[in-house]
């Protein structure tokens, strides 16, 4: 059934105050791009993101395999401890916008004679016999609490701390894309399962009736009704089958390591592995699918925050050509006895501004402002790129997903004609007219199309969830009243 599929870019997302650094407008001039008149935009829905959609596969195994992935899996736990990173360096980053306080205790002492040299120079003047030099001792200690604070005049470190903060919001929908792509991924892999183990079952069928097939003529060729020709082209046709279906069970287990390591379990293959199934019903597509539902890509926001943050730096490095002001001051106590540290009486305190203004550096701030607009201009253009890709994806993924069911539909049909022409053979074959080695065949023949069928199932599973991987997460949405 043809769906009625509406996006724009996904520029003005929601949740985020600086919207107005970007436009539809702005993003698509560069590349001369008009949206296509039947695609637009309709207001007054809400999206979440969060949505289990796995869940509506109405599959427990299913579920449980998720919640124990998304709990023990060692890079979602990397890539977890990157975003909380990028949120220590956004911290840091904002500290500067307040004053630096610490506390300072110094304590020196130092000798001196009225020469003005040090003791071990006596000697060469001879003083320590005739007592013309003498020497005296000094002490100084200063305790006192000492604060820096650059001004921001011109919002240079503002800048920076918005600048870190989106960031960290790049870096946080960089990190649930990936969780995305990942989940996606682990649910291939569960029913890329599902399907070997249905076509292990299938092949492990076929093998048994070649094998059977071949002590018929074997027995056959003993009492010379075949020739050894024939007896090779069935040794020829047993071989082939186990070769497949050596090949089917070493895939089926390979995807049961792959599925215990992203558990973060150790790859090892159990005698008795969980019954699966393919699930009854999929995540369903509405007939109209609205076009803010993209706006949530968590990949667009990522690249659509590190532009911001590009434009934020490049404020910095503008600003950095303006003068810099910093207040710096101190209280405290100072004294040349240790004793007289905390008392009152010797209490001391000081204040001053700095000005820096840069005059000559060999052009470092000039090519850094170069260097901050040319990052802009690259986040820019990485931004339209992963937009442009987005409509791909999405036009792509649901066009693959109407051929997935067809080709599930016509393997279902398959399937059922032949298991009618099997069960018309296995009649004849009651009745005498056809031999056991043509029911033997005529149930290959339905292990094949069933190996087939659950292809087409898997394929079919894969192709909803690439078009869910498109959109960024499931279907559901409501519409606000």
């Amino acid at each position: 059934m043809k769906k009625i599929f509406i996006i724009i870019l996904p520029i003005l997302i929601a949740g985020c105050s600086n919207a107005k650094y970007l436009s539809g407008e702005e993003v698509l001039q560069p590349l001369n791009i008009s949206i296509p008149e039947e695609w637009g935009t309709i207001s007054g829905i809400e999206i979440s993101s969060k949505e289990i959609w796995w869940a509506e596969f109405n599959d427990n195994n299913l579920i449980s395999f998720i919640e124990s992935f998304k709990a023990n899996n060692l890079d979602l736990k990397s890539s977890m401890i990157s975003v909380q990173n990028a949120s220590l360096a956004s911290k840091i980053t904002s500290a500067s916008l307040l004053p630096s306080i610490g506390l300072q205790s110094v304590g020196s002492k130092s000798e001196q004679n009225t020469a003005g040299f040090p003791p071990f120079f006596q000697d060469l003047f001879g003083t320590q016999s005739s007592g013309q030099l003498t020497s005296f001792e000094q002490e100084n200690y200063n305790l006192s609490l000492t604060a820096q604070w650059e001004i921001d005049l011109w919002g240079k470190v503002f800048n920076q701390s918005l600048a870190s903060k989106m960031d960290y919001l790049s870096a946080i929908y960089s990190q649930n894309y990936y969780e995305l792509s990942l989940t996606a991924e682990a649910i291939k892999l569960f029913y890329g399962m599902v399907e070997l183990q249905k076509s292990l079952e299938r092949s492990e069928v076929k093998l048994k009736n070649m094998t059977t097939l071949y002590e018929l003529s074997y027995q056959r060729f003993n009492q010379g009704s075949i020739s050894e020709k024939q007896l090779k082209q069935v040794e020829i046709l047993v071989a082939q089958t186990n070769t497949e279906y050596e090949n089917i069970r070493s895939g089926y287990n390979g995807l049961i390591r792959n599925t215990k390591i992203l558990q973060s379990m150790f790859p090892v293959i159990e005698s008795e592995q969980i019954k699966k199934d393919f699930p009854e019903s999929l995540p369903a597509i509405p007939s109209y699918i609205p076009s803010e539902i993209i706006q949530r890509r968590p990949d667009l926001l990522s690249a659509r925050f590190s532009l911001l943050s590009s434009l934020q730096k490049k404020k910095v490095a503008t600003k950095q050509l303006l003068p810099s002001f910093n207040l710096i001051g101190s209280n405290g106590t100072a004294s040349n006895d240790l004793n007289d540290l905390l008392d009152e009486d010797f209490k001391v305190w000081s204040g001053s501004i700095s000005l820096f203004a840069p005059i000559f550096n060999s052009g470092r701030l000039i090519n850094n402002r170069k260097l901050a607009k040319n990052n802009t201009e690259i986040a820019m253009y990485n931004y339209m790129s992963k937009v442009l890709a987005a409509y791909a994806e999405v036009e792509t993924a649901l066009e693959m997903d109407r051929i997935a069911q067809i080709a599930l539909n016509e393997s279902k049909k398959i399937v059922q004609a032949t298991e009618k022409i099997y069960n018309i053979t296995l009649n004849e074959y009651q009745q005498g007219i056809v031999g056991f080695e043509e029911i033997l065949s005529q149930e290959n023949r339905l292990s094949d199309v069933k190996i087939y069928l659950a292809q087409s199932e898997k394929m079919r599973i894969e192709k909803r969830i690439n078009l869910i991987l498109a959109l960024g997460g499931g279907f559901r949405f409501e519409t606000k009243r």
